[in-house]
């Protein structure tokens, strides 16, 4: 028993050991990839960085400004050093939006997708608008768009315009910046419904599906908007009637007017989704 638990112990002591030769060989990669993006302005900070002191992050976020002390900083944030993981996050923090590239950047799994919209959302509105420029760098779209709407909430509404805009101009980011727009949405929103209205007859039928969402979500104080929600239940695309029927049942009594629109839908349309909801919709506006 007593040699099997030596042993045990010397089994345990040394998991630990490769875990931590892992996980140092793990930052050096990361440090050797900041400096071949050009995040690091040296390698001699790039591994002073890796070591994970807190008294290196403090140097470096005073000692170093720009994108390169951001990246640095933001590799920081996997230290074993837990002083300096804090110290990490309250620099990141603290630099608000000129911080947004580097954490997007270092996006690469599920853990650095969460430590960095928890950062971003700390951030809070400002980080929205930054997101919304990456989204034109087609290595950094994906990542940005991912992070986007995990940030994006009612409290980022001054970006909608500009989500509005890139849903319907972007092609390739219309998805992301529909979904972030639908997010930011709420009764406050009532302002942006004549920048909406456009949308709902938009050549992009992502445009028009997020669209009839995003007024959903702006409720009774959308009634301006029932009688283009009504039209759209007439769209080619199935998504953007559902969303349509959807939305008409969030307005609820304001959108009376919508009750005959609704009706045909409930009893003619070709998706049962959009039927069932149509039909759901009816009763909450009043219809028969």
């Amino acid at each position: 028993k007593k040699v099997s638990a030596t042993f045990r112990t010397t089994l345990k002591r040394a998991d630990i050991a490769f875990y931590m030769i892992t996980r140092a060989r793990a930052l050096a990669i990361s440090a050797t990839l900041f400096i071949s993006a050009g995040l690091f302005s040296n390698r001699a900070v790039a591994e002073a960085v890796s070591q994970g002191s807190q008294q290196a992050v403090e140097k470096n976020s005073s000692a170093v400004s720009g994108e390169a002390a951001y990246g640095q900083i933001v590799l920081s944030l996997y230290s074993r050093d837990a002083a300096a993981r804090r110290t990490a996050r309250e620099t990141l923090v603290k630099a608000g939006p000129k911080a947004v590239r580097a954490l997007v950047s270092a996006v690469h799994d599920t853990q650095s997708r969460e430590t960095a919209i928890k950062i971003l959302a700390a951030i809070g509105p400002a980080a929205v608008i930054e997101l919304l420029k990456l989204l034109q760098d087609p290595e950094l779209a994906a990542r940005a768009g991912s992070a986007l709407f995990g940030v994006a909430g009612p409290d980022s509404l001054n970006a909608a315009p500009a989500l509005i805009e890139c849903m319907q101009d972007n092609p390739y980011a219309d998805g992301y910046c529909g979904a972030a727009l639908v997010k930011v949405m709420s009764p406050r929103a009532k302002k942006y419904i004549p920048r909406l209205l456009p949308a709902l007859k938009a050549p992009g039928k992502t445009a028009r599906g997020y669209a009839a969402a995003a007024l959903g979500e702006i409720g009774p104080g959308a009634k301006e908007a029932v009688q283009g929600l009504a039209q759209a239940l007439d769209d080619g695309e199935e998504a953007v009637r559902l969303a349509a029927a959807v939305a008409l049942g969030k307005i609820g009594k304001k959108a009376k007017p919508a009750a005959q629109a609704l009706e045909q839908a409930a009893a003619g349309d070709v998706s049962f989704e959009v039927r069932r909801e149509a039909a759901e919709a009816l009763k909450k506006v009043g219809g028969r």
